[in-house]
């Protein structure tokens, strides 16, 4: 039956408009308080992985004038795009807080005046300093001036990198009495200064009431009677470029609370050095870092003279750096140190070590340079020591290695297993790029689990495009493995 128009009921619905869709606010940048915008801004500046995005690194005195080495953008430029973001920039004493100042030039001085000014709004508002100067030992007039202005800052430093020339003695000598009381840590580099001028910079600086960190580099052999008269039993952290073994020992005596120990350089001893006495007990040292000079096998070795004179009960990573071979009486002093001191020994890092041999040839084969003894050492290590290659849980190889260390670190029924115990391996500078490396890997990988939960992988080599994501796109890794490629 049909009904006419007129007999339907309309309802109220029906006859009204459509609703309108609910009105969507747009967030933008511009609309977040300067206090966030501040915020993001720190976190892009102070951004490392942008070094590795392609971005390219600033130049001129944005280089020179910046807050880290190979900055990709600086406050100042953010500070040009809008009003919004020059008050967020301005306004915040935080975002230039870091200053890296990098051989600087006269045209830099009213760059850097600006950065100091801008961070001062009082000296509660930290300043973490570096300040390298130009390789020179003539007197650099613009190179002073322009650390002047950073040493005006001093009140706010909390940590100061310095390589300074023997020019700028004597303003730090004007200073001396007033700096930095709020430091933490610092790195001097002094060349050519003399001996009175260093220990004056360097007692300064360790009387301050929060120094926990205090490096020397090796521009001089370090002599504990230069600095005779600091304290450093407030260090945690040590690091000396140039020793001698005996002066080495001073040191540890003289710094029961030192947590973290580095030493790049260390003096032969004499002949008649003879037998360590009694070890010296270092109850919180948990990081050691020592070099293994260059020595024949009918010669003293300072390593092993050097632990055998220590306990460290906190041990938990070593830092080997060979100058050359390791010898089993080295590794004999680690293991007895181990078993002496009931630490656990966990990381092992072998580190990067400078060879004149050309690296191309052998990158392109895939194959380990003939200099670099790393993987028989280790397989020593862990052969003949039950200690060491149990305990091991972390092993980190610095040095370029190929497919023969990808092999060993495989476990197989074949050959005894290499650190069984492994949760982590870092292969900093690893020449396997093909195909067929990446499965050698996976097959590492795979020999270790479950224990093995962190594999940090680096390639080396002019490459175009990342390896490891054409390794994921074949199948023959997993999204979820971890794999870096630096």
């Amino acid at each position: 039956m049909a009904f006419p128009i007129s007999t339907v009921t309309q309802t109220p619905e029906a006859s009204s408009p459509p609703p309108s869709p609910p009105t969507v606010s747009r967030m933008t940048i511009n609309n977040l308080p300067a206090e966030i915008l501040a915020k993001i801004f720190t976190e892009y500046i102070y951004d490392h992985s942008l070094e590795r995005a392609g971005l390219k690194p600033l130049t001129g005195s944005y280089r020179r004038v910046a807050v880290s080495k190979g900055a990709v953008t600086s406050p100042l430029q953010l500070g040009h795009v809008c009003a919004l973001w020059r008050t967020a920039v301005f306004f915040n004493p935080g975002l230039w807080s870091h200053l890296y100042v990098d051989r600087p030039e006269e045209q830099d001085a009213e760059l850097l005046k600006l950065w100091c000014k801008q961070g001062r709004s009082t000296w509660r508002h930290p300043l973490y300093l570096t300040f390298i100067q130009k390789g020179t030992i003539a007197v650099n007039s613009s190179g002073r001036d322009l650390f002047w202005q950073c040493l005006e800052e001093s009140m706010r430093w909390r940590t100061a990198i310095l390589y300074l020339n023997a020019d700028m003695e004597d303003l730090i000598t004007d200073q001396v009495s007033h700096l930095a009381p709020m430091l933490q840590a610092f790195h001097l580099n002094l060349y050519r200064w003399p001996h009175k001028a260093k220990q004056r910079f360097s007692e300064r600086l360790l009387s301050g009431p929060f120094v926990w960190k205090g490096a020397w580099s090796a521009e001089i052999p370090f002599s504990v009677s230069t600095f005779h008269s600091i304290s450093w039993s407030s260090l945690s952290s040590i690091s000396i470029g140039w020793i001698q073994l005996s002066d080495l020992l001073e040191v540890v005596q003289l710094a029961p609370n030192v947590a973290h120990l580095s030493v790049c350089i260390l003096f032969e001893p004499p002949s008649d050095l003879g037998q360590p006495s009694s070890p010296h007990r270092l109850n919180r040292l948990q990081w050691l870092e020592v070099t293994n000079p260059w020595s024949s096998p009918s010669q003293p070795s300072v390593l092993q003279f050097f632990l055998d004179s220590l306990i460290l009960p906190s041990l938990t990573t070593i830092v080997l750096r060979p100058s050359k071979l390791f010898y089993e009486r080295d590794w004999l002093a680690l293991s007895e140190l181990v078993d002496r001191s009931g630490c656990n020994l966990e990381t092992l890092v072998w580190p990067r070590r400078p060879t004149v041999i050309d690296s191309i040839a052998f990158e392109l084969q895939g194959t380990e340079s003939p200099q670099c003894d790393v993987l028989e050492q280790l397989k020593y290590v862990s052969s003949n020591f039950e200690a060491l290659r149990t305990g091991i849980r972390h092993l980190e190889i610095q040095c370029k290695t190929g497919r023969r260390t990808v092999d060993h670190l495989t476990i197989s029924q074949e050959e005894e297993a290499l650190f069984p115990s492994l949760r982590s391996i870092k292969l900093q500078h690893c020449v396997c790029v093909c195909h067929a490396g990446a499965r050698r890997i996976e097959q590492m990988r795979e020999s270790r689990q479950p224990t093995l939960v962190d594999i940090d992988v680096g390639s080396t080599g002019d490459i175009s495009e990342d390896p490891f994501e054409t390794w994921r796109s074949t199948g023959i890794l997993g999204a979820d493995r971890f794999f870096a490629c630096r």
